[in-house]
């Protein structure tokens, strides 16, 4: 398992006691610890493989054996492989909500934080692509070989992994356009595009560029486009 793996795995389990994972109106919360904890094995075990596979190359077989489980208990929480991915998704999705939420509370506490939220919002995001990197990849591809196909349902297929985070984005940009002497000027709308933009260029620059980026470069880089984003000089 590599260092990364391992990163993911503990952040996850500090943000299991806060959500409630579902899949669509498949799979509901778990009466049972036990049964939930499985299914939380299902999605971790998931998330290690992940990190040295692609997608494609990942089986259920990987999946039940890693989790120390077994196929009928796997298939007793997921109808399949695309089941569980929706389930990555999720919590993907909810994880990054809370960290979001993590430097609203900070800020709150410490205002003068503010004056660096950019600085604190771009290292999230690239410990995000670095950290989940493998299930940031299988999402970006599921996106391009399960579109929805014509008269699917609400939450068939898969939307693109900006759109997972993008309510998180929203809410974000809606707090620190509260803030009148952060980041003056700028409306709710245009920070909601800048940290979409910056987001999106930190995934291409640290999942799909350079094998070893210079880390502190990319956060210099992303910084000034988030601000050329904003029209405003870093």
């Amino acid at each position: 398992m590599t260092t990364a793996a391992n990163a993911a795995m503990a952040e996850t389990g500090a943000a299991q006691d806060q959500v409630q994972w579902v899949y669509r109106d498949a799979i509901a919360k778990p009466v049972q610890l036990r049964s939930e904890q499985s299914f939380l094995r299902f999605l971790d075990a998931a998330e290690v493989l992940l990190d040295d596979r692609s997608w494609t190359s990942l089986t259920i077989q990987d999946v039940v054996a890693t989790a120390d489980a077994s196929v009928g208990s796997f298939y007793n929480r997921f109808e399949d492989k695309m089941a569980l991915l929706h389930c990555l998704e999720d919590r993907l999705g909810a994880d990054f909500a809370a960290a979001m939420q993590a430097i609203i509370s900070e800020c709150e506490l410490c205002e003068d934080l503010l004056a660096d939220v950019d600085g604190l919002i771009i290292s999230l995001f690239m410990r995000l692509c670095l950290q989940r990197a493998g299930v940031i990849r299988a999402l970006d591809l599921a996106q391009r070989i399960e579109l929805p196909q014509p008269g699917a349902e609400d939450g068939e297929g898969f939307a693109g992994i900006g759109q997972v985070l993008d309510r998180a984005f929203a809410e974000f940009a809606e707090y620190l356009n509260g803030k009148p002497d952060c980041l003056a000027g700028a409306t709710t709308a245009e920070l909601h595009r800048a940290l979409r933009e910056t987001f999106w260029l930190t995934r291409e620059n640290l999942l799909y560029g350079s094998a070893e980026p210079d880390m502190q470069a990319v956060h210099g880089s992303l910084r000034q486009h988030f601000f050329a984003s904003l029209r405003f000089p870093a």
